[in-house]
């Protein structure tokens, strides 16, 4: 009987890998042709400074400073702060409550003195004060939602599914009661769960204006945080849709998670604001760039982030073979983290 269940457990594991190889050779594969766009690239734009070798591999940066920067690893209850000169890395352990359902689908803001956790699949907000003993926990009002920005108010916008999860919306939450009190529907009616809407939110605090950025599109917003819409502008790739199929997952009779039957192509993945611009890590292969230049560096788009326009491109090399995880920008510091690395650029305004 024992056999017979490690048996069946076996080729449930195995069929599953079998069915995610099958999904990822069917998915269309991105650079395969001429993606019917250039780039023009300035080659000054930015200068490395100084390199430093971590011994364990960074999630992504959580927050910044006048003088450091922050980021998460594998536990997102530990807080790495490292000045911008790459000197001093120490570490903060934050007392946050931490469960299955937390680490499906979680983001970590640090801005001191709070550091903030979002659980999206938990529907809840922690908050720590430095100096306290416990986070406090507020339940929000949205049943789930995948995206978070913090705002100087201690208030949030999120991407939040409404009542029935049937669309998502742009939803600014109250930090003291979790409730919504604004809230704007960018995407219309939404067939795939939101999977093709999906992106990333983005604050400029010294314009006090938010960016919401595709992932699977050539198109970002420009709101104020009262999510009225400044403009739309488009990235300058030409991926003006990219189909979704959704499939249920399901063990036996139980409700399973609603995923994508086949893996997207992510084409912006990570957005950045500093100063008047908008700086965005692009995966697509430009017509006029080699494969080689492409593959051995990050290519980052710059965008102004006033009217949303094109004004050039810039590569980061890649480090031990792998291209950035994150990044980061204040001022003219450039932080480029690749696996166990992090490299400071000077960037040129």
């Amino acid at each position: 009987m024992i056999k017979r269940k490690i048996l069946i457990s076996t080729g449930v594991v195995v069929a599953a890998i079998l069915s995610l190889y099958i999904l990822i050779m069917a998915a269309p594969k991105p650079n395969s042709k001429l993606n019917g766009f250039t780039r023009n690239f300035d080659p000054g734009t930015i200068k490395p400074i100084k390199e430093r070798e971590i011994n364990f591999r960074i999630s992504r940066i959580c927050g910044l400073t006048t003088d450091s920067f922050y980021f998460t690893a594998k536990d997102p209850r530990v807080i790495y702060r490292v000045d911008w000169n790459l000197q001093h890395i120490d570490s903060s352990i934050i007392p946050f409550g931490i469960n299955e359902a937390v680490l499906t689908n979680f983001q970590i803001i640090s801005s001191p003195p709070r550091t903030t956790l979002y659980a999206g699949n938990y529907a809840k907000v922690q908050y720590y004060n430095y100096g306290d003993t416990i986070a406090q926990m507020i339940d929000v009002e949205p049943p789930l939602f995948t995206q978070a920005v913090q705002l100087p108010s201690g208030n949030s916008i999120i991407k939040g599914f409404n009542k029935d999860r049937t669309n998502q919306l742009i939803q600014k939450i109250d930090y003291s009661s979790g409730k919504v009190i604004a809230e704007k529907d960018l995407f219309g009616i939404q067939k795939d769960g939101g999977f093709s809407l999906d992106g990333l939110l983005t604050y400029a605090p010294d314009q006090n204006h938010l960016i919401y950025t595709h992932y699977y599109e050539n198109k970002f917003y420009c709101l104020d945080t009262n999510l009225n819409v400044v403009y739309t502008s488009k990235t300058i790739d030409t991926t003006t849709h990219n189909k979704v199929t959704t499939r249920s997952f399901a063990k036996e009779k139980e409700a399973g998670s609603l995923m994508p039957a086949v893996p997207l192509n992510q084409i912006n993945k990570e957005v950045l604001i500093s100063d008047k611009h908008i700086y965005i890590y692009s995966t697509l292969q430009a017509d006029n760039e080699t494969a080689e230049g492409f593959n051995e560096h990050s290519t980052i788009d710059r965008y102004n982030l006033e009217n949303g326009m094109y004004e050039g491109s810039f590569y980061i090399p890649n480090r031990n073979g792998e291209k950035i995880k994150s990044m980061i920008i204040s001022g003219k510091n450039f932080i480029a983290i690749h696996p166990k690395k992090m490299t400071l650029f000077e960037l040129k305004q």
